[in-house]
């Protein structure tokens, strides 16, 4: 049994790489190795829509017909670790609430840059009046909850 494995350690150490795979070899490597670094743990987090200084930006249109279709949209920010996520929607009557999702990897370290996400939404109003649209966020620096309040004449 010794005798084996002593003649497959020699064996491999005859092995020869061609120069051409060693980068794709190093860096699958890196990849693996750096498994925990780049995280593997995405999560779910509420939108940032208002971010060091750069503008809210929500679209509303002034007026929509009862029953029929239009869009609204947010702007959430996030860093090289984030993308963008899903958005929820909740209509009672006159009042809709509306949450942006963004995606965060999970990694420890994120490139520094600014990653810009618009996320858009149909809704439609089955009733006449003023509809009261709230939009839900967080604020950064200070990592706390924000809402956004737009008002739109249903006919």
């Amino acid at each position: 049994m010794a005798m084996v494995l002593e003649w497959a350690l020699r064996d491999w150490r005859k092995m020869v790489i061609p120069n051409y795979s060693l980068p794709l070899l190093i860096g699958v490597g890196l990849a693996l190795a750096c498994d925990s670094t780049l995280g593997i743990d995405e999560e779910a987090r509420i939108g940032v829509i208002s971010y060091h200084g750069e503008p809210i930006v929500v679209t509303v249109p002034d007026t929509v017909q009862v029953d029929v279709f239009f869009s609204v949209s947010v702007r959430t920010y996030g860093t090289g670790c984030h993308s963008k996520g899903g958005t929820t929607i909740q209509i009672v009557g006159l009042s809709v609430d509306i949450t942006p999702y963004d995606i965060h990897s999970g990694a420890q370290v994120c490139t520094d840059i600014l990653n810009v996400f618009d996320h858009r939404a149909t809704l439609t109003l089955r009733e006449s009046g003023v509809a009261q649209i709230t939009f839900h966020g967080k604020q950064m620096p200070e990592d706390s909850l924000i809402t956004v309040v737009r008002e739109v004449v249903v006919e």
